[in-house]
């Protein structure tokens, strides 16, 4: 459950919806155009942090985010300017990153640590950081720089790195699935609503259709994953 929590479209509904205000709708139906791409990586940060778990958690983070700040530069500077190839991106950064956690069952990990407040502080600390890096972006990158930093994993590094400390990296580890599932099932219809709505019904209008939709395709995928693990008991 906190997998899928920690892949909610928090951060880049603040972003989206401040860059629409900020600069225009327009501008975040662009952002909203290449975020995917950067959900995409997101998964192979996800990748990385298994992989590397054993080195420890600390440098297995710094590593995958290292990659991710890399490959969305080479994106942004290389890869076409449509949706295309930001959905092409997502499917192939999905699929990586799910090869890459493939043997992190989690079945050996330990119960999570109640850590309080600590979470929620480090996720609003780092999601009010997104927002606002979202608009410096835009404004020195363009459009689509700013909708790789709108979907920046601020929230799902947050929750690996408090979770990782407080309860070990193979807790951690047995979220990652569960993260790139939400990323690719909850977060990316809502930027697809975004795209085709808000220049057409409005930004607040576009903003709670797409949030309908994201917690409608949440609710299915929690719901599936709880018949899933029944089953698998």
């Amino acid at each position: 459950m906190a997998g899928l929590i920690a892949g909610m479209p928090s951060t880049a509904v603040v972003s989206l919806l401040f860059m629409a205000m900020t600069l225009s709708p327009d501008a975040a139906v662009l952002g909203a155009t290449a975020a995917p791409a950067a959900l995409g990586l997101n998964c192979v940060f996800l990748g990385v942090c298994g992989r590397l778990a054993r080195a420890g958690w600390g440098v297995a983070m710094v590593a995958g985010l290292l990659v991710w700040a890399l490959l969305a530069a080479a994106w942004w500077m290389f890869a076409p300017r449509d949706l295309a190839s930001s959905l092409t991106t997502l499917a192939a950064g999905f699929a990586v990153g799910m090869i890459m956690t493939r043997n992190l069952s989690g079945d050996d990990a330990a119960a999570p640590v109640r850590t309080g407040g600590r979470i929620a502080a480090a996720r609003a600390l780092l999601g009010g950081a997104v927002v606002g890096a979202t608009v410096v972006v835009s404004y020195w990158g363009g459009d689509f720089a700013g909708g790789l930093a709108a979907a920046f994993p601020a929230v799902a590094a947050a929750t690996l790195a408090i979770v990782g400390w407080f309860s070990g990296p193979k807790t951690a580890s047995a979220m990652l699935r569960h993260i790139m599932l939400a990323n690719a099932l909850t977060l990316a219809p809502y930027l697809l609503v975004v795209r085709a709505t808000y220049g057409t019904i409005g930004v607040a209008a576009g903003t709670l259709l797409a949030l309908a939709v994201s917690a409608f395709c949440a609710w299915g995928l929690y719901t599936v994953s709880r018949r899933c693990q029944r089953k698998a008991e």
